[in-house]
């Protein structure tokens, strides 16, 4: 098993793949499937894909670019560089020092298209071995 810092590492190395790929082709925020997992509520516990991402796209911005953060406990806002929509991390913590962050869009700019379809009809379940991957490879379906 790795250690938290391979981890952190790898799960940024992964979110940077994504980010670069979607910004290749537009920004992360005209694709509904990271628009659906950037928002997602939580009813119970925390699901660290999402955490990451978020804390990803606040800290990195586009493809590696650093982005201006308020706080590492949430509160802090991400301006897409392209499209220029504004998220704000809305950061609650669950637990002793067990955080959940996700998006809340503050000025959509015209993003209400992207956000209704950014709802899939079941949320796909990873097998726990390969989470990541599959993730991932789910994150990026159908984006050139």
């Amino acid at each position: 098993m790795a250690n938290v810092d391979e981890w952190v590492a790898e799960a940024v190395s992964r979110n940077l793949r994504i980010l670069q790929r979607y910004f290749a082709h537009a920004c992360p925020c005209r694709f509904p499937r990271f628009v659906y997992w950037v928002t997602k509520p939580h009813e119970r516990g925390t699901d660290p894909l999402q955490n990451m991402l978020v804390v990803t796209c606040r800290h990195f911005g586009q493809a590696g670019a650093v982005a201006a953060v308020q706080n590492d406990n949430g509160g802090g806002t991400w301006a897409c560089p392209n499209c220029k929509t504004t998220w704000l991390d809305v950061c609650r913590e669950k637990s002793n020092l067990n955080y959940q962050h996700r998006f809340q869009l503050i000025a959509p700019n015209n993003l209400a298209p992207f956000v209704n379809q950014a709802i899939p009809a079941v949320e796909p379940e990873f097998s726990y071995e390969h989470r990541a991957e599959q993730w991932e490879a789910f994150m990026l379906e159908g984006v050139p």
